[in-house]
Order: structure tokens, then sequence, then C-alpha cells
């Protein structure tokens, strides 16, 4: 009876030991794996995004590297004070090579646009008459899109008509300080 009651009593134990266990230490482990696992998946996908970056990094530099080379081209295209009278003097140089009469040539007064710590930055303004056809006109203008230096039509107005076609236009440069 001694042996039974041994047992009965160890197996009481056990018992109480496993609903311990099941009821109070395994409720905080599943707690805490459930933490340890949603932390698995933050890191995971944070590696997965690394992952990715590493591989747009080389084309995000040959990105940057082609963006460098067309500021570098834009900024010599920046006239300077000295190069106002060099841009009138194309203007009138390709005129008459195209064989176009420009009654009006007349740059006005700078205008600042923006200062910044590279320089001052200024509109030259143009004013330009001239009279030609429409295909004259797109020639002529296609000639000064090819200019080594930044020179933009920002105002067009057409009258007349063919032969007697009269082109006012306002011609717009940056000049750089």
């Amino acid at each position: 009876m001694k042996k039974n009651r041994l047992i009965l009593i160890l197996g009481a134990l056990v018992v109480i030991l496993l609903g311990a266990d099941i009821f109070v230490f395994l409720p905080s482990q599943f707690s805490i794996l459930g933490k340890i696992s949603k932390e698995i998946r933050e890191k995971k996908n944070a590696l997965k995004n690394l992952e990715i970056a590493l591989k747009n990094k080389s084309n995000l530099l040959r990105q940057k590297e082609l963006m460098g080379k067309n500021i570098e081209e834009f900024k010599k295209k920046f006239l300077s004070g000295e190069d106002v009278n060099l841009v009138m003097a194309k203007i009138d140089e390709i005129s008459r090579e195209m064989g176009l009469n420009i009654p009006v040539l007349r740059p006005q007064s700078l205008e600042e646009i923006k200062k910044t710590p590279e320089g001052r930055f200024y509109s030259l303004p143009i004013v330009l008459n001239l009279n030609a056809g429409y295909h004259k006109l797109a020639q002529f203008l296609n000639r000064l899109e090819k200019l080594d230096f930044y020179l933009r039509v920002k105002e067009l107005e057409i009258k007349g008509e063919f032969p007697d076609t009269r082109v006012e236009m306002l011609l717009w440069g940056i000049v750089r300080e």
C-alpha cells in the first residue's frame, strides 16, 4: 500500500508539474516565440530591401554620373557678360548666311534671375524681327538651337502671309556673372 501511495503521490506531482508547465510556462514561451518570429520576418524583409538597393546602386551611380555630365555641359552654355556681343554677332552672321532680312536685333537690359553661391544668373532678352517664310524661319531657329550657348525662343509671333511674312520674337539667354 505504501508503494501505491508513493506512486499516487508521484503521479499527482507529475500531473501538477505538467499542468503548471502547460498553463504557466508554455504561454509565456509562445508569446516570446511570437515576438521573435515577428522580428525575424522584419529582418528578412529589411534584408530583401537591402539586396534590391544593392542591385540598383550601380544603376543609380551611372545615373548620377550622367546627370553630372549633363550639368557640366549645360553650365558651358551659360553666357558671360562679354559674350553678349558674340551672341548678337552670331545671330547676325546666321541671318546673313541664310539671306534673311533682320530689321530689328536689339538686346534688352539684363534681369537677375537667381543669386547662388556659384554666382548670379541673369536673363538676356533679345528682341528680333525678321522677314522670312515658314521654312526659312524653321531653319533659322534650328541654327540658333545648335549654338554653343543657351538661347531659347520665349515669344514668337508671325504676321502676314508669304512672301510678306513678318516674324517678331523674343529670344532669351542666360548670363552667369
